[in-house]
């Protein structure tokens, strides 16, 4: 019997792990598009202000500008937060970023993703292949996202 539910575990998991996302476009900060596609090795996705913080502070702390260079895809779900207040503080705000963000601006648009396993508080960084998702890795502890990003995301660059 024992046997029988870890086979079933292990097939949960590798069905999980097996999916297929789409590519789609997103608007950055500066109302410019931002790709989700074949290139995106690295999706960093938020869905609260203190993820979002954590993101911010990390990336001014290794300097990263251009997440492209890194195959990273920067996504913040704001659609929970009124438009008023988005678009009168918080984008502008972001627009002092040095970095791309893709807004999720419309309630649900996240859910298009059909991500499964994400927690609204933490970041989540999704690892894909061709769009395929390799690995799903939550973080609420920034000390542990910045030395995910220097040994896993920023070294790997950097060895090739």
């Amino acid at each position: 019997m024992r046997a029988l539910f870890v086979s079933v575990m292990m097939l949960v998991a590798v069905s999980v792990q097996a999916q297929t996302i789409t590519s789609q476009s997103f608007e950055d900060q500066w109302e410019k598009p931002v790709e989700l596609n074949e290139q995106v090795k690295w999706l960093v996705i938020t869905q609260s202000k203190d993820a979002g913080k954590m993101v911010k502070e990390t990336f001014e702390a290794l300097e990263l500008a251009d997440l492209a260079q890194l195959n990273m895809l920067y996504i913040a779900d704001i659609s929970g937060m009124p438009g008023f207040i988005s678009k009168m503080f918080a984008i502008p705000k972001m627009q002092d970023y040095a970095f791309k963000i893709g807004l999720i601006k419309e309630e649900g648009q996240l859910g298009t993703l059909r991500l499964t396993g994400l927690d609204k508080e933490a970041i989540s960084v999704i690892s894909l292949s061709n769009l395929e998702i390799i690995n799903t890795q939550l973080f609420k502890d920034q000390a542990q996202f910045k030395n995910f990003l220097e040994t896993k995301v920023i070294s790997s660059v950097s060895e090739k």
